[in-house]
């Protein structure tokens, strides 16, 4: 028997060139061109051989086919073999499992369905073989469609998609945009009311330097009047009378300036962020602050 079916034309150059060689001939290093193909031994037979191989017990009852018809059957024999075993022919149907399987299937994977396993050949009724096969080619031609269609339409979505996500891109770029010009408003509006604030304050402490600067000097001059006051004999009692009441209020007047002072307390500046920011173009970025502390 031939190694599997050989469909590949000889030609070696000779004068006789066969499209397809016998595979007995063959064997014996003979070339002649075969008329026959035998799908059982699966083997290119010529006239000769043709005539040997009805005339055998073991091959007589082999269906032969025209060698043109061998391309069909070596399609069909490569598939009726076993997919997990490949040296193996799909010989056996299960019932349990509604599924073909070569012996080794069987033997590994199928033992316990044993009662519902049988050969092909009684499971197979002619007269219905036709009819499913059919049934069951317009089944995958419909299928096949279904399947065709499944790139087409997909691509159609990759493109549609792609369309989306770019609208939605430009989308999100203007509301970038939107956010970017209202922090900028809201920035703006934040940065004069802190100029505003800084500008209050800091007038505040300028007064009262301009306040206090004098008192500063009067004071000195005051305690300066006193010293000579003490270090003289010949001022009066009038004199120091009057100048001891001067200095009194000048010293009330100090110590009451001093006393707002200190309880008005030191002022600062800092920045509240505005934890709610769900809402850009209607919430502020935040708020200045004023806080004093003794």
């Amino acid at each position: 028997m031939a190694e599997g079916v050989n469909l590949t034309s000889i030609k070696d150059g000779t004068d006789v060139d066969f499209g397809f060689v016998c595979t007995p001939c063959g064997e014996d290093h003979i070339r002649e061109d075969a008329v026959k193909y035998c799908p059982s031994c699966q083997e290119y037979l010529c006239t000769t051989c043709t005539k040997h191989h009805g005339r055998q017990n073991a091959t007589r009852s082999h269906k032969l086919l025209d060698r043109d018809d061998a391309n069909t059957i070596s399609v069909i024999a490569v598939t009726t073999m076993c997919h997990i075993h490949p040296e193996q022919g799909i010989e056996f149907f299960c019932n349990s499992h509604d599924m073909v399987y070569c012996a080794k299937c069987i033997a590994i994977e199928h033992r316990s369905c044993v009662r519902g396993v049988v050969s092909i050949n009684k499971v197979i009724p002619s007269f219905m073989e036709d009819k499913k096969i059919q049934q069951k080619q317009e089944e995958m031609k419909a299928i096949q469609k279904c399947l065709t269609s499944i790139p087409i339409r997909n691509q159609e979505f990759i493109d549609s998609m792609q369309i989306q996500k770019s609208k939605i891109f430009s989308e999100i770029e203007e509301v970038e945009k939107s956010f970017i010009e209202q922090i900028a408003k809201l920035k703006k509006e934040l940065t004069a009311s802190l100029d505003e604030m800084h500008s209050n304050i800091n007038e505040e402490y300028v007064s009262e330097i301009s306040k206090v600067t004098p008192l500063i000097k009067e004071l000195d001059e005051t305690t300066t009047h006193l010293q000579v006051v003490l270090d003289k004999d010949n001022v009066n009692t009038t004199q120091k009378f009057v100048l001891l009441k001067l200095a009194e209020q000048t010293a009330k007047n100090a110590a009451k300036i001093y006393d707002d002072w200190e309880c008005s307390g030191t002022k600062t500046l800092y920045f509240m962020e505005n934890a709610f920011k769900t809402s850009m173009t209607t919430a502020n970025l935040g708020q200045i602050c004023q806080k004093k502390s003794n």
